[in-house]
């Protein structure tokens, strides 16, 4: 618990990896929704408060310079392309989406 990522199927550890705790606050069961695991759909706040999520699962958009989380981040991030691009995969989708219909466009394939 206080040393491990509790995202499901993360081996971070703390020595790795920046951890951060729950917050207490309402974005604490948030990031409950975007973790989706039944075991902490179960606690308390309290009882959240003392699990982690690794710095990994984080977007740089929430992210200050100094590594804190912003006070409204919460995990997106949690495929192992979802971590190694940093895009949650569908931001990926729509990224892909909107190059389809762009290259679609036979005004833009002028310019290609």
């Amino acid at each position: 618990m206080k040393n491990t990522c509790c995202v499901p199927h993360c081996e971070s550890k703390r020595r790795n990896f920046k951890l951060h705790c729950f917050p207490k606050t309402e974005i604490g069961l948030k990031w409950v929704e975007k973790i989706n695991c039944e075991k902490l759909k179960q606690l308390s706040a309290e009882e959240l408060h003392k699990f982690f999520v690794c710095h990994k699962h984080f977007e740089a958009r929430f992210v200050t310079g100094s590594w804190r989380l912003r006070h409204f981040a919460y995990p997106t991030l949690f495929t192992a392309d979802e971590i190694n691009t940093g895009i949650p995969a569908l931001e990926m989708e729509n990224y892909g989406n909107l190059l389809i219909f762009l290259l679609g466009m036979p005004s833009l394939m002028l310019y290609f």
